[in-house]
Order: structure tokens, then C-alpha cells, then sequence
């Protein structure tokens, strides 16, 4: 199956996001997923951010997913009750903010590090979270996509997470499959794909080689990406795919995009 790329675009001053949405669309990107990582960046400041959805529909680009700032205060696996509370309150900013770029998915890191111990904990106060944002995800038509984090985090292991994700019961909450941490948790992605199943939201598509979360182009270190389109073929997965990794040094832009284009539209790889 064909899969449109995603290509990753960090917010930029405000002003210039006309700039590199044509930039994008020169170069055959339609679709982008938003970063709201820069430093200073107001992403409670809706009227900015509809500037941005307008400034990406003049190029003929839009926000297909919002990747939110994560961990810290944010982190909505906390135990103290009111650290816990206020980091659901930012996620709902967050929520409202990926509403007014125009994506319809949210990536949702479910915790930031967790001791073994606490995990039990943890994933009930990343139940009862989620459980409390259904009510804007409903609001703002926003989709919750919880991502399989690194080791040493929650919903490292797929069973954890999807545990977590079916718990939600609700149409809104799927799995955002990072194939890099599920590679560091040396799990065989057809396996993942198969247990993910319906609730396949969206992909972050990087390689690595198991030593640590380099975010290589596919091909360029240890992924079976066979399987990976076997698994994806098997459950007729269709949607977009996230590149996840930016051009490796000597690459034009152009390069990079054309040669996403073509690993996606032929189940191989970018190098």
C-alpha cells in the first residue's frame, strides 16, 4: 500500500511558518506534523495559531498530527495528586492548540521515567488522565495517539500500553507505533502492528541499532522493514506515516522528500 509521508515541522516564529509551508509544498510535502517545542513558543495563544492553519492552507499544507511539549510538568503519570491535575490541565491546552493548527491527532506520551514499582500506579493515573481529556478530544475533534515509549517508561511494553489505551474505551484513544522504541525493546513489529490492530493511529518511522534512540533513516541500521509492511499489509493499515528523522547530512530537502516518497510508496527503505 501507498502511505503518505508526514514530515515533521517544529513551529517556527510565527511570522515565517508562511515561509516554510511553501518551502514544504515546493518540495512535494503536503501533509506536516507540529512540533510545539521552541523555546518561548505560546501555544495557549489560539488567534497565533490560527494564523498558522491559515498560513499552511495558502501553501496547500496541513497539520495532519501535534506533537506536544512532554515529561516534567506535563507528565500525566505523576503520583502527587496535584502535580498530577495540573498536567492534565496542560494537555488539554495542548489539545486545543493542536485543534487550531487544524491536526486531528495529538501524540500522548503516556509517562516520563517510571521505577518498575510504580508502574501499577502510574498506569491508573494514566487511565483515569486520559479518561479526563476524552471531554476535549470530543470538544475540539482531536484524537488521542499514546505512543510506545523507550525502556524505562511507561507503555514500553506494547501489552502495558495497549492495556492502557483499551481502558480509555473510547474511539478517540489509539497508539501512536514509534518503530525505533519498539526496536529498543527489541519487539518484532508485525507482533506490535498484529496487537495494536484498530487502534493504529499514526507511525514515527526511524531506525536504530538498539545501542539508543538515534532516529536513523530506515535502512540505515538493524529494522526488519519487511516485516514491518507485512504487519502493516496484514491489518490493511492505509493511513500516513511520520518520517521521524531529519535528512542525513548532504541531503537537499528535495532529496530527502523525494526519497521518502519513494520508500513508502514501494514497502522499502530510505537508504
Amino acid at each position: 500500500m501507498t502511505h503518505e509521508p508526514v514530515y515533521l515541522a517544529p513551529l517556527p516564529p510565527i511570522d515565517f511558518i508562511g515561509v516554510v509551508a511553501e518551502g514544504i509544498a515546493a518540495c512535494g510535502g503536503r501533509l506536516i506534523e507540529v512540533g510545539a517545542w521552541a523555546a518561548g513558543f505560546d501555544y495557549t495563544d489560539l488567534a497565533a495559531l490560527a494564523k498558522v492553519k491559515k498560513a499552511l492552507g495558502a501553501a496547500g499544507v496541513q497539520a495532519y498530527s501535534y506533537h506536544p511539549i512532554f515529561e516534567g510538568q506535563y507528565d500525566i503519570a505523576q503520583l502527587d495528586k496535584t502535580s498530577w491535575e495540573w498536567a492534565i490541565e496542560l494537555n488539554r491546552r495542548q489539545l486545543r492548540a493542536a485543534a487550531a493548527v487544524g491536526a486531528k491527532y495529538m501524540i500522548l506520551h503516556p509517562s516520563g521515567p517510571a521505577k518498575p514499582e510504580e508502574h501499577a500506579a502510574r498506569a491508573d493515573r494514566i487511565v483515569a488522565a486520559i479518561d479526563k481529556l476524552l471531554g476535549t478530544c470530543a470538544e475540539v475533534d482531536v484524537n488521542l495517539a499514546v505512543e510506545n515509549l523507550p525502556p524505562g517508561y511507561m507503555g514500553a511494553e506494547i501489552d502495558e500500553l495497549m492495556a492502557m489505551v483499551r481502558a480509555a474505551a473510547s474511539p478517540r484513544v489509539g497508539v501512536c507505533l514509534d518503530t525505533g522504541h519498539a526496536n529498543l525493546m527489541k519487539l518484532r513489529l508485525s507482533k506490535v502492528i498484529e496487537h495494536i490492530g484498530e487502534r493504529l493511529f499514526t507511525i514515527h518511522w526511524h531506525d536504530n541499532d538498539r545501542s539508543g534512540d538515534q532516529h536513523k533513516p530506515p535502512g540505515a541500521a538493524d529494522i526488519d522493514w519487511a516485516d514491518f509492511y507485512a504487519g502493516l499489509d496484514a491489518i490493511g493499515w492505509d493511513r500516513p506515516i511520520c518520517p521521524e528523522f531529519g535528512p542525513p547530512d548532504g541531503w537537499t530537502y528535495r532529496e530527502y522528500v523525494e526519497r521518502i516518497r519513494k520508500a513508502l510508496a514501494s514497502n522499502g527503505t530510505v537508504v
